[in-house]
């Protein structure tokens, strides 16, 4: 299995900031607010561990230049003296999360009724806006964002018959790891095997990209969720967090 390093840097990989201030091997990224793995401090060596409470100090004042909360991405890339300086800030826990990775199946193929179309798209962001309730200005990031997406990439819709948006996904593949984002199933369209259809597809379409493996992160308190990714062949790799400060 690939290890936490190759993992942390396709994901950073596969979905961009619209800004990045680099530390050495940390990195703090800037989106407008969109998502933390957008918007967030986080180192991708534990070796480069020294001065962290300084180093901390003048990240987060940039994200409290921009209005927005400072967040730090806890991984198993973060070295001891700076997991000790993040948790002696008392900022909250916020998305305890999991990473699970599965291998490519190329024997795998889409189910019929879900559209692949480009994630720039207005179709695409049209279906993630109405799933996800985006507000104009959180509309304008996604667009934004997704324009700067690595290839291959690729968006997923399910719709119902009158054309309403049911389910909808992204998968992108960033050195050789693919990497499902944006999972939204409508609430009402929920437990109805919309969102094992969206995987599935995305399952199918990542493998024929011929991927080393792929790599999704799910919130720890999604039951459904995480049971619906093993059930596809997904399994435990190793846990983050944010933690997350005060604008002032």
């Amino acid at each position: 299995m690939l290890s936490p390093e190759r993992i942390e840097t396709a994901l950073a990989a596969s979905w961009p900031a619209l800004e990045t201030v680099t530390d050495g091997r940390w990195e703090a990224r800037f989106a407008g607010g969109y998502s933390g793995r957008s918007n967030s401090i986080q180192v991708f060596d534990p070796a480069d561990d020294s001065d962290p409470e300084a180093r901390i100090a003048r990240l987060a004042g940039l994200y409290r230049a921009q209005n927005l909360d400072p967040l730090f991405k806890v991984t198993p890339l973060t070295g001891a003296a700076t997991r000790a300086a993040v948790a002696a800030l008392g900022w909250a826990l916020h998305h305890d999360s999991f990473v699970l990775a599965a291998e490519p199946d190329p024997t795998l193929s889409a189910p019929e009724g879900i559209a692949i179309v480009a994630p720039t798209s207005a179709s695409w962001r049209d279906a993630q806006a109405l799933l996800q309730g985006y507000g104009a200005e959180t509309r304008a990031i996604l667009a934004d964002l997704v324009a700067l997406l690595p290839a291959p990439n690729a968006g997923f819709i399910r719709t119902a018959p009158d054309g309403r948006p049911l389910a909808s996904a992204l998968c992108v593949v960033a050195q050789g790891v693919a990497v499902p984002l944006n999972v939204i199933v409508a609430p009402e369209a929920r437990g109805q095997g919309h969102g094992r259809a969206v995987m599935e597809a995305v399952l199918a379409w990542s493998a024929a990209q011929s991927p080393d493996a792929l790599a999704i992160q799910v919130l720890r308190d999604n039951a459904p969720a995480v049971a619906l990714y093993q059930s596809l062949g997904f399994s435990y790799l190793y846990s983050y967090h944010y933690r997350r400060g005060s604008r002032s």
